[in-house]
């Protein structure tokens, strides 16, 4: 009887064994295959990329002085008026020219920027593409036109960036449209009762 159990034993753990190594190498060839696969923008967003301040800047147009600067600058104004402004700054790898326009409205709407009210807009740049994308949320676009952001993008963002000026443009931007921001809520504010 003795040997028996013995026998009983040992191939109890050796079937164990084998099956413990079959589902380790199961289990790891799973792993692989999900990282073959490749991302989305949605994934990667969500799950990696969280918003670092107001000005996020993952192509490096900007010091740090700079970032401070206008991460104060933006958040004065959201004080002020309740309007949240984010800028993001793209480079190559992150996304494809034509994935600009896409990819500022997905951040905007997975960061949640201007809250829930929809209270802000963000400021996509990228200058490997020279493109640029101010998504503006729905409350801004109500106090915003299209036509009248993109005025403001013409006038005041590309200038300096076409003299390779990134952070002055964006600073010269940003001033723009905060100050067209304010007028046309003071507007609102006078009409509303």
């Amino acid at each position: 009887m003795k040997l028996s159990l013995y026998h009983t034993t040992l191939l109890f753990f050796f079937t164990f064994k084998v099956i413990a190594n079959c589902s380790c190498q199961s289990a790891s060839k799973k792993e692989n295959r999900i990282f073959e696969k490749k991302p989305t923008f949605d994934t990667i967003l969500n799950d990696f990329a969280k918003p670092i301040g107001y000005v996020n800047d993952y192509s490096g147009l900007y010091t740090s002085e700079q970032i401070f600067e206008m991460d104060s600058l933006m958040n004065d104004f959201e004080t002020k008026t309740s309007i949240q402004l984010v800028v993001i700054t793209f480079d190559s790898i992150m996304a494809k020219s034509i994935d600009i326009d896409d990819i500022t409205k997905t951040i905007g709407n997975g960061w949640r920027v201007g809250g829930d009210s929809c209270k802000g807009s963000v400021i996509g740049i990228s200058k490997p593409y020279k493109r640029m994308r101010i998504q503006n949320g729905k409350y801004v676009q109500r106090i915003l036109s299209d036509s009248l952001t993109q005025e403001i993008i013409d006038s005041a963002f590309i200038p300096e960036f076409r003299n390779d000026n990134y952070y002055k443009g964006t600073i010269s931007g940003l001033k723009s449209l905060m100050s067209t921001l304010k007028i046309n809520l003071e507007n609102k504010a006078k009409v509303e009762f």
